[in-house]
């Protein structure tokens, strides 16, 4: 079961950062900083106010499949008309789900074994037609993330999506979902912006909202590369794709177990002193 783990940083107000993870063995670190101890919750001087965030001030960037999403079926079903069409052997969906994260071209290179394998072009054509027609037909929000997005709204937060996805895909899924309504901003995958860990997306997104502060969460590696990449902080989803080993090498400020979960760890990390892209 995962422990409650306080963080306190060394500023002027000696700041508490209130996370749900697993035996993080190194602290977040943003220019600034300095870490001055590590305890258990229960083991700290409840004496001291822990600081919070302005969520009113801040924007949410949330990553989609394996983090608000689950589509991998879809994407599954996608992936194997490709390769069935062209006479190529498929795949089971948990070895599809290992193909996912870095783009649709990506994937299918995965499926084929390579980009330089003869049908890739071919297979890519067809896997990206037949999923533009059918990329939420399973769809489903994850457990709680409807009351989760509703309640960060309430607070006032603006809620980002930045997705490796196709862009048009992007927000057929939301829209299927019903999550289009929750959701302020959507990008995926575009010829001017590309995908992550290239931070070009991500500034889009941000330039389109004035917030003081700027998260970025998701439960892949491109997720926590893409917020390294634009110097913001990360949150890890622990339902996704990407092992709780993976996602601590990145140092994030929390790593969720549950939708609802994040909303702790966003209420109680302290962006006194943000940072801006």
């Amino acid at each position: 079961m995962a422990d409650i783990v306080r963080y306190v940083i060394g500023r002027a107000d000696q700041r508490r950062i209130s996370a749900k993870m697993t035996g993080l063995n190194t602290l977040p670190r943003f220019p600034g900083d300095s870490v001055i101890g590590c305890e258990r919750a229960d083991s700290l001087d409840s004496s001291s106010p822990a600081a919070s965030m302005d969520l009113s001030q801040t924007l949410v960037i949330f990553d989609l499949d394996g983090t608000l999403v689950d589509a991998f079926e879809d994407i599954a079903f996608a992936t194997n008309y490709g390769l069935e069409t062209n006479g190529l052997p498929t795949h089971d969906l948990a070895t599809v789900k290992t193909f996912v994260g870095d783009g649709i071209s990506h994937l299918v290179a995965r499926a084929v074994g390579s980009d330089k394998h003869p049908k890739f072009t071919k297979v890519l054509a067809d896997v990206k037609s037949f999923f533009a027609d059918h990329c939420a037909e399973n769809a489903k929000a994850y457990p709680q993330v409807v009351e989760m997005l509703s309640s960060l709204r309430e607070q006032g937060a603006q809620i980002a999506t930045l997705s490796n996805k196709p862009d048009a895909m992007v927000h057929t899924t939301l829209t299927k979902t019903g999550l289009d309504e929750l959701i302020d901003l959507a990008m995926g995958e575009t010829e001017e912006y590309g995908i992550k860990p290239d931070p070009a997306g991500l500034q889009a997104l941000v330039s389109k909202r004035n917030r003081r502060n700027v998260i970025m969460i998701g439960d892949g590696i491109p997720d926590a590369q893409v917020a390294q990449n634009a110097s913001i902080p990360f949150v890890g989803v622990s339902w996704g794709l990407t092992s709780l080993e993976k996602l601590r090498e990145f140092n994030p400020i929390g790593v969720a177990d549950s939708a609802l979960g994040l909303i702790e760890i966003l209420q109680t990390y302290d962006a006194s002193s943000p940072i801006r892209i």
